[in-house]
């Protein structure tokens, strides 16, 4: 929603969020975790071809375009679908972000319905 809404992927109609995280530990071995995230992505990839992957978390957020790019290249390795792979666009909390923009526009629609047929 956030990356939608305010990241890395305004411009994307459909595209994977892959939220990397301390758990995965990409941080010390990167490359043997960057083939898992990548086969992740592959499999999505089979199904979904999305046209941008977006990497997520403080691990997505601190790898940069470096990982992105080693992503990108690890895909292509194993699967014919080349999707753009980019960090995210989302500073800060961007599950809790989403959920304020989530909020307001919930907000918004109630308001301007209850302007539109006042009963």
């Amino acid at each position: 929603m956030t990356e939608r809404a305010a990241g890395a992927a305004t411009d994307a109609d459909d595209f994977v969020l892959v939220r990397l995280g301390v758990g995965l530990g990409l941080a010390t071995i990167l490359g043997g975790r960057l083939h898992r995230v990548a086969v992740g992505v592959a499999s999505v990839c089979v199904v979904l071809d999305p046209g941008l992957v977006v990497l997520g978390g403080e691990v997505g957020r601190a790898g940069g375009t470096t990982l992105a790019d080693r992503v990108a290249a690890a895909v292509a390795s194993i699967w014919p679908s080349r999707p753009r792979v980019v960090p995210t666009g989302v500073p800060g909390e961007p599950v809790l972000r989403g959920a304020m923009l989530a909020a307001v526009a919930q907000a918004q629609a109630a308001l301007l319905a209850s302007v539109a047929d006042p009963q």
